[in-house]
């Protein structure tokens, strides 16, 4: 008798491997779901945001500013283009001044450091994408007139925080 309830023992026992395998994939399954429900809800922020402010959310996962952009400009004489860094903050851009020459192709390299934000130029009817905070972003035109044009941040009220800057093109 004892013979048989060892083996009814045996049979009914459940195997610790065949658990741990359960609750290992229970783990996965949980984990990929919640990953595609954040990366959803991501989605529907960045559409949002676009609806209210007609302007595109720009993200550049493999493109992340590393602390504070430096402000630079450079220029390629072979193409004629100026490329200038920018950096934009809490309601500031570094630098708040530019100068070109007429005729330039003017290459924004746009950091943004802190909140959301984007580059506009009425003038030459530029309007970047939105930037979130560690991202960046590029706007390209050419400096066809010749005058003092005022560069500013298009979200919310941004501008009137005194997020703006200075073009001149000679």
């Amino acid at each position: 008798m004892e013979e048989s309830t060892i083996q009814e023992a045996k049979k009914s026992s459940v195997n610790p491997m065949l658990i741990a395998a359960i609750i290992l994939v229970v783990l996965v399954v949980a984990g990929g779901v919640l990953y595609v429900a954040k990366k959803a809800a991501h989605k529907v922020k960045n559409e949002a945001i676009e609806h209210m402010t007609n302007m595109p959310v720009h993200t550049s996962p493999t493109v992340a500013a590393t602390g504070s952009a430096t402000p630079s400009m450079t220029t390629d004489n072979s193409t004629n283009t100026v490329t200038v860094n920018i950096e934009a903050g809490s309601f500031y851009f570094k630098p708040s001044e530019i100068k070109v020459k007429k005729g330039q192709t003017v290459k924004i390299v746009f950091h943004a450091v802190s909140m959301m934000h984007n580059f506009s130029i009425d003038a030459f009817n530029v309007r970047g994408p939105l930037t979130r905070d560690g991202d960046t972003s590029t706007v390209q035109f050419v400096a066809d007139k010749v005058g003092t044009f005022q560069y500013y941040c298009a979200v919310g009220n941004h501008k009137q925080m005194g997020q703006v800057g200075t073009l001149t093109v000679e």
